[in-house]
């Protein structure tokens, strides 16, 4: 019998489908926003390019239930395994300054230096300069993405999937 793998379109023989699932699941993304960042919808943008490349993106508005406590399934998203694959802060002057995200930010940290060291990438992506002050020792020493770059999903999805970017290098012309 075969098995159905959506996330690539195509059967797997049932009995290899950890093989499979292994190297072709789709791995899971959680981010962290300000809510007055996504007035214009900026975040459901971002969303929405990293799925159609072919990342799993989770947001607080799209995976929380109703009925069950706020903290305790975003502590469960973040930290859980089973729940992503790595962790994303919009880094904004309003994100960098709210307590929940900071909240978040600590839950991410402590998966990323306690439960799985380097394999869980915690990752910042800055739309815009933000005053360094505001940016934590924490993501100061990563190296950041910045959504002027034309590479920025790229980038993205590499981390998520924990490998090199694959980024083509300019062709430049020989000096005159």
């Amino acid at each position: 019998p075969f098995d159905w793998l959506p996330s690539r379109g195509w059967l797997a023989p049932a009995t290899q489908r950890p093989f499979y699932d292994c190297f072709f699941r789709m791995r899971t993304l959680w981010i962290t926003y300000a809510w007055e960042d996504n007035r214009d919808r900026d975040i459901d943008f971002i969303a929405q390019e990293l799925i159609a490349a072919g990342v799993q993106v989770r947001l607080d508005r799209w995976a929380i239930r109703a009925g069950r406590r706020l903290w305790d399934q975003i502590a469960a998203f973040i930290t859980d395994p089973q729940h992503s694959d790595a962790w994303m802060i919009y880094a904004t002057q309003a994100s960098l300054g709210s307590e929940a995200c900071r909240e978040e930010l600590a839950y991410a940290l402590d998966r990323a230096l306690n439960a799985r060291g380097d394999t869980f990438p915690v990752i910042a992506v800055f739309p815009q300069t933000v005053d360094r002050d505001l940016i934590p020792p924490s993501i100061r020493v990563r190296l950041f993405v910045s959504l002027a770059d034309p590479d920025w999903k790229e980038r993205i999805v590499a981390a998520v999937e924990q490998r090199d970017p694959s980024i083509d290098s300019p062709r430049l012309q020989p000096y005159a």
